[in-house]
């Protein structure tokens, strides 16, 4: 998402262990504060751990612990025929279930300065981000319900008026204005998206999309179910609507798009 890329590790073992992860930079690394800078050539990137939390699965209470830290190891090349240096980021104590998420910021230039602000959020059932750069705002929401631990019960949460079964969302809109206006949105595996009553996204199965407006087009890219039966939210009625880089007739009532699609 706008030259950040987000990883993801939701992870649980039979027994209690240590956490770390490693890094081979295959660069020039440079670490200051929670960013750690790799530089090789005219290409750098920034890598920023924004989690691990420990999860208390009875009652989703997250612990955002402090004490992590890094540690510079020598260890032999993938040929074995020399060393060299990787880096670990480690969990203090044992634990056996545990998310981590990592951002690896793109710039632009080695002499980039500005990078995005990054604000961690949460709430019943979730945990999330709020990232700002260059003045627009993007909301990620990953459901802590939805992770495949609970798999007896729903999985719904209500984040910031939101509503959805979905495992991830993201919703993106300038900076000031008004989330229900946002010209993107991104979903992984879910088959509902409402607020205050409206839907947003509904389908008889789940679904990942990505939707974004663009003059008078309106863009979705669907995986996930080889037919999709769903409807999306529209401010008004698109003069194109292109579905995986097709274009498809326009069922547009009542602010929502029809879309009945054959993989």
């Amino acid at each position: 998402m706008d030259d950040v890329v987000y990883i993801i590790d939701d992870l649980k073992t039979h027994d209690y262990g240590e956490f770390e992860w490693l890094w081979h930079p295959g660069g020039t690394w440079k670490k200051k504060g929670a960013d750690v800078t790799v530089t090789q050539g005219d290409a750098s990137v920034v890598i920023r751990p924004l989690y691990p939390c420990l999860l208390a699965l009875s009652d989703f209470v997250h612990d955002y612990p402090e004490d992590l830290y890094w540690e510079a190891i020598s260890a032999p090349t993938e040929d074995l025929k020399g060393t060299e240096t990787y880096y670990s980021f480690h969990l203090p104590g044992k634990f056996d279930q545990i998310k981590g998420v990592t951002a690896i910021i793109l710039k632009d230039s080695v002499a980039q300065k500005e990078l995005p602000v990054m604000e961690r959020r949460e709430g019943k059932g979730w945990i999330g981000l709020r990232i700002r750069n260059k003045g627009k705002v993007t909301d990620i929401y990953i459901n802590q319900l939805a992770d495949g631990r609970l798999m007896h019960s729903n999985s719904w949460i209500e984040a910031d008026g939101w509503v959805t079964d979905a495992y991830m969302f993201a919703v993106s809109y300038p900076e000031g204005d008004n989330p229900t206006e946002a010209d993107e949105l991104f979903l992984a595996y879910g088959s509902a998206l409402r607020r205050d009553g409206v839907s947003y996204f509904a389908s008889l199965s789940k679904l990942f999309f990505v939707q974004k407006a663009a003059g008078g087009d309106l863009n979705l890219w669907i995986d996930g179910q080889p037919y999709v039966n769903a409807s999306f939210r529209s401010g008004k009625r698109p003069s194109r609507l292109i579905v995986n880089g097709e274009a498809m007739h326009v069922n547009y009532q009542n602010g929502l798009l029809d879309v009945k699609y054959k993989k």
